[in-house]
């Protein structure tokens, strides 16, 4: 496969790029070019995808997800070659994109020749794009986007060729035959190109047939491959389903998200906003120079790159910033012309536009290579959490592994003799309940995705969290939505409680305005032998209709509450003699005839000695989130209830959080009240605040207590992104600390 490729280069850069010393040039600039890649090249592999093609260098199967579908059947063979000389995924993969970078020197040369007012502008449209932040950072990374580039840029200039002097077009077809079994996605800055340059061949037959050979040269191994068309087609199905659920404009369609995701393509391969902006306004000018005197040229340009451009701020996962490597060569020769129309204008010397174009890279320079030196040192977070296992394993019998799917590609690079707990997507929860109701009682080492919270769905007693690894600061916007950019490492021992089916303790749970496919909802509680409590809370969704909650833990609690009111409640649960199993809580919604299903929400549930404090937050919070560091903290609605599990000692709790003073003005008025009395008012410092209150028991196990504001605000009212919760305070801390009997805080 790449034999036709390098016959195309060979033919577009002898065709198109003039002799002598300029092709000298050209080939030290590909020197260049790859050794500001080489010198970088990292110690691990890092996206998910990039550990999908190493498994692919030994075994090529995208019903495996080696790779993921589409399968990049061609990368794939161009991969091997390198990996014969190089056998060490992680070394091979990124240097094939260092490499690929390199040869792209002569194509996209080629290219801005065609597009390009001027030769000098070509050279300086080609510095400005391999010198591109995104681009550079790529040609060091184990990822398939440079070599897709590289075959994009050959199959457009060969097409503008074949456009212009009708010759090549076979050549050019071929070649964008391959492309597709590359990227899939390069389809769309070379097919519609292919289409207007075929629409002006006077014979379409051979280039017609050149492009289906094309395509089959790659298109049916990989179906071979795949074990026959119907494997292919169950996992391409599999994993668009997946990738459509993460798109963010596809799932929630707002004006805010548009704008932003258009804001976001354009200034985004720039990393630096200020970049950025100084580059879209070049281009923006150079879009306007080109409309008034070249406009079937920006044509041109537009065919080959608008489609991408509009398809990735659009459907694609905006803030993958990799994704924007295809159009920055449209970005960067609009760029340039922008500079020389700028240069015209007010009758500078040529040379500005170079000192111009200088500056820009060097800023570029400034932001790229301290990053890419940091990457080459640094091993990526899943990596990291590895060896975090393989240093707390010991010895093997006594850990299991688990983790959230994501991480699953990663499991066979676990330490030797750790088994695992095999998880599905969406399905690494209750993969982990259906492990420990088998009574397996050894500690679970989990890899978790910060981003996710369904961890809440056991006892906050069992869980600990070990580390946190993310890339270094400087390196984090090189690779924006990758996934994954971070892992946690929590260790889970014995929980003593934890929810299952019908439970929406966290966002990943399900979906909060569904009806439950069943009218019980289950939980799984360890038996103790010392008297413990339960606290469970649920809110009704509109349009519930007359029913009970028939909350049941056989042997122990049978209680019955209405569900057309708020559910905030708490029980004792007496001590039991058996032995320390799981027994399961259901709490089924009933009319006067038995089960129906309603959209009654459990969404709170904390269970523990009596001894211990412990709390439920019920109507008025909202479900855990992440902030932009990552930080885990909840919202709370203006009048936020909680009830509390106070031990006979009393207890202390302490509430710290934000409150978001651009929407609420100065003062909102944070006050912690119980019973209708006063028990603490907050101060705010820069928008933060802080509440602590000491809790008598007064001979009340179970007390409740509201977090209330004066204001609050609805997203979607100032951000249109249709979020229309009321908010009012983002709670970071929530916590109920026990005092010891002998230092019990006086009776009030």
């Amino acid at each position: 496969m790449p034999i036709p490729f390098a016959h195309a280069v060979r033919a577009a850069f002898s065709a198109l790029v003039r002799p002598g010393h300029t092709r000298r040039w050209l080939l030290l600039a590909a020197f260049v070019v790859f050794a500001s890649r080489v010198s970088f090249l990292p110690s691990t592999l890092e996206d998910i995808d990039s550990v999908n093609f190493a498994l692919a260098l030994d075994h090529f199967d995208p019903a495996l997800h080696q790779p993921h579908p589409p399968g990049y059947p061609v990368y794939i063979a161009i991969a091997r070659l390198v990996y014969a000389i190089v056998p060490d995924a992680p070394k091979a993969l990124p240097l094939l994109s260092a490499l690929a970078q390199a040869a792209l020197v002569l194509p996209l040369f080629a290219l801005f020749q065609r597009l390009s007012s001027t030769p000098e502008r070509a050279v300086l449209s080609t510095v400005l794009t391999l010198f591109c932040p995104i681009l550079w950072f790529n040609g060091a990374r184990p990822m398939s986007d440079s070599v897709g580039l590289l075959f994009v840029v050959s199959t457009q200039a060969l097409l503008l060729r074949a456009l212009d002097t009708g010759r090549m077009l076979s050549a050019a077809s071929l070649l964008a035959g391959l492309t597709l079994g590359v990227r899939l996605q390069a389809g769309l800055l070379t097919i519609p190109l292919w289409l207007w340059t075929l629409r002006r061949h006077k014979s379409p037959g051979r280039p017609l047939a050149a492009i289906a050979a094309g395509t089959a040269i790659w298109a049916i191994p990989l179906v071979i491959a795949s074990g026959g068309p119907g494997e292919y087609a169950r996992a391409f199905a599999e994993t668009m389903g997946h990738a459509a659920e993460s798109e963010p404009l596809i799932v929630n369609f707002t004006l805010n998200r548009v704008s932003r995701a258009l804001l976001n393509v354009s200034l985004a391969p720039w990393i630096s906003p200020a970049l950025g902006l100084w580059v879209m306004a070049l281009s923006t000018i150079g879009l306007l120079a080109t409309a008034a005197r070249r406009r079937p040229t920006l044509w041109l340009a537009g065919i080959a790159f608008l489609p991408y451009f509009l398809f990735h701020a659009l459907i694609q996962q905006a803030e993958t910033v990799r994704y924007t490597l295809p159009y920055i060569p449209g970005m960067a020769w609009l760029a340039i012309e922008g500079l020389g129309a700028l240069r015209e204008r007010f009758r500078t010397f040529r040379f500005v536009e170079g000192l111009a174009c200088g500056a820009l890279v060097t800023v570029s320079a400034a932001l790229t290579v301290p990053a890419l030196a940091l990457y080459r040192v640094t091993p990526s977070p899943p990596y990291a959490a590895l060896r975090a296992i393989e240093a707390r394993s010991s010895p093997r019998r006594d850990f299991v592994l688990a983790g959230h799917y994501r991480f699953w590609r990663y499991f066979p690079l676990r330490p030797e003799g750790l088994s695992f707990v095999s998880a599905a997507p969406g399905q690494a929860i209750p993969r982990l309940v259906e492990h420990f109701l088998t009574g397996d009682d050894r500690e679970v080492l989990f890899l978790a995705s910060p981003r996710r919270t369904d961890l809440v769905s056991f006892s906050r007693t069992s869980r600990r969290l070990l580390g946190r690894w993310e890339w270094p600061r400087s390196v984090r916007p090189f690779l924006s939505g990758e996934r994954p950019n971070t892992a946690e490492l929590y260790a889970i021992k014995s929980p003593l409680f934890f929810s299952s089916e019908g439970w929406l303790l966290s966002l990943e749970s399900g979906r909060l305005d569904e009806t439950p496919s069943s009218p019980s909802r289950f939980a799984y509680l360890k038996e103790m032998s010392v008297p413990g409590f339960l606290l469970v809370a649920g809110v009704p969704r509109s349009g519930t209709v007359d029913c009970h909650l028939d909350i049941v833990l056989p042997g122990v609690l049978a209680e019955r509450e209405p569900c057309r009111e708020p559910l905030l409640r708490g029980y004792v649960v007496p001590a039991r003699s058996a032995p320390l199993e799981y027994r399961r809580l259901s709490v089924t919604t009933t009319d006067g005839d038995g089960p129906m299903r309603t959209s009654f929400v459990l969404d709170g549930l904390d269970y523990g000695p009596a001894d211990q404090p412990g709390f439920v937050q019920g109507e008025g919070w909202f479900h855990p989130e992440r902030d932009e560091e990552l930080q885990k903290f909840r919202w709370a609605s203006p009048r936020a209830r909680t009830l509390l599990h106070v031990p006979a000692g009393g207890a202390r709790l302490v509430i710290e959080g934000t409150a978001p003073l651009k929407y609420l003005g100065p003062d909102p008025g944070i006050e912690l009240t119980q019973d209708g009395r006063s028990l603490a008012t907050a101060l705010l410092t820069d928008g933060r605040f802080l509440l602590e209150a000491e809790i008598s028991p007064d001979g009340r196990p179970f007390q409740e207590v509201v977090l209330s504001t004066r204001r609050s605000f609805v997203p979607d009212a100032v951000q249109r992104n249709g979020d229309r919760r009321r908010l009012a305070l983002r709670v970071y801390s929530f916590s109920l600390e026990a005092f010891s009997l002998e230092a019990a805080p006086p009776t009030p």
